[in-house]
């Protein structure tokens, strides 16, 4: 075969026949040498040049054929290139489906692409120098009227020679129009502010002890003027006291006092029980000495206790999490108690 080669024209380019029995497309040199097209770009053109007349294009066709090569994303990355240098056309429009009973189903989008050799599909914008009189430009509406044209810039006007008025027409007087003279307005008068109005006083038929009711308003504290002063003192001291739990706010404690007042009776109990609610009590060493033994398990821990400080063992645990705490550190009562709710222990009273 070497010496085949060796034999010819030093031709490099090897040639088959073209005829019927081997099938060819001729395809014209400037699509194939265009350098704004791609490799692939090129190739896809080519490819649906070679197919014959009458044949549609089919993207999930073309798709079967380079599926081995490139997905569906390179691929119409590939068909936008050609339409955007003019090689390809898409066409897009809707069409009306009906069912067969005749009914309106409802709109199908339907596709249809178009190939050239040359690019005659090429998007050219106009010049704007350069006007359309079939194809006006649109305006708005709402702005004024422009008379100069839309594409070209208005047409400079001829500088025009100023000439001299004659003698007897010309002003002599160069000194400036004097304006007419304007009287100075006073200043407006200044208005005082109203005086702020003095607040409310209790009205003196009410009882003394409603006083201290601020979010009821006068006509609210004359309703508990049908009952006695002694059950509206007591209602006041239940509804007002710092360790009662009223929901709804002021409404909510209106409406308390309303029903109280009318059921004085079911209430007696809940105000003789009122009183202060008791401080809790510090958590210190003697505090956590006197509620945990040295020795005994809670909920399966060990407590130890020494002088340097206390905390919880259970045989065989390992943990990096420490259960125990030193005397001397800062805030140690409330780290102990968080220790508690760790291992679950019940917290002492």
């Amino acid at each position: 075969m070497t010496s085949r080669i060796e034999a010819s024209d030093n031709n490099t380019i090897q040639r088959c026949p073209h005829d019927r029995e081997n099938p060819y497309t001729m395809v014209n040199r400037d699509l194939i040498r265009d350098p704004a097209l791609s490799p692939e770009s090129c190739w896809l053109i080519i490819y649906l040049l070679s197919m014959d007349n009458g044949w549609k294009i089919n993207i999930q066709q073309i798709l079967n054929r380079v599926k081995p090569h490139m997905g569906k994303n390179k691929l119409y990355a590939i068909v936008n290139e050609a339409i955007n240098a003019g090689y390809m056309m898409r066409e897009e429009w809707f069409e009306d489906v009906k069912r067969a009973d005749g009914t309106y189903r409802g709109r199908l989008k339907r596709v249809r692409y178009y190939i050239s050799e040359t690019p005659k599909f090429k998007k050219c914008l106009r010049h704007p120098c350069f006007r359309d009189p079939d194809n006006p430009p649109l305006r708005n509406k709402n702005k004024k009227e422009i008379k100069e044209d839309y594409y070209c810039a208005p047409e400079k006007p001829e500088p025009t020679v100023a000439t001299s008025p004659p003698p007897a027409a010309r002003n002599n007087n160069f000194s400036l129009p004097s304006k007419p003279k304007q009287k100075a307005q006073p200043p407006p008068a200044k208005t005082k502010a109203p005086p702020p109005k003095p607040p409310e006083k209790d009205d003196p038929e009410l009882y003394p002890c409603l006083s201290r009711c601020d979010d009821l308003t006068p006509n609210q504290k004359k309703r508990f003027l049908a009952f006695p002063e002694p059950v509206v003192e007591s209602i006041v001291e239940y509804c007002y006291h710092h360790s009662t739990q009223i929901k709804g706010g002021a409404v909510g404690r209106l409406k308390l006092m309303q029903h109280m007042a009318k059921n004085f009776d079911d209430y007696k109990d809940a105000i003789a029980n009122l009183r202060e609610p008791e401080k809790p009590r510090k958590v210190d060493k003697k505090f956590i000495l006197d509620a945990f033994k040295k020795g005994q398990t809670y909920n399966g821990y060990e407590f130890t206790c020494d002088e340097i400080g206390a905390g919880f063992s259970c045989p065989g645990m390992y943990s990096t999490e420490p259960y125990s705490i030193k005397w001397k550190e800062p805030r140690f009562g409330e780290k102990f108690m968080a220790i508690l709710d760790k291992l679950g222990i019940k917290k002492p009273e």
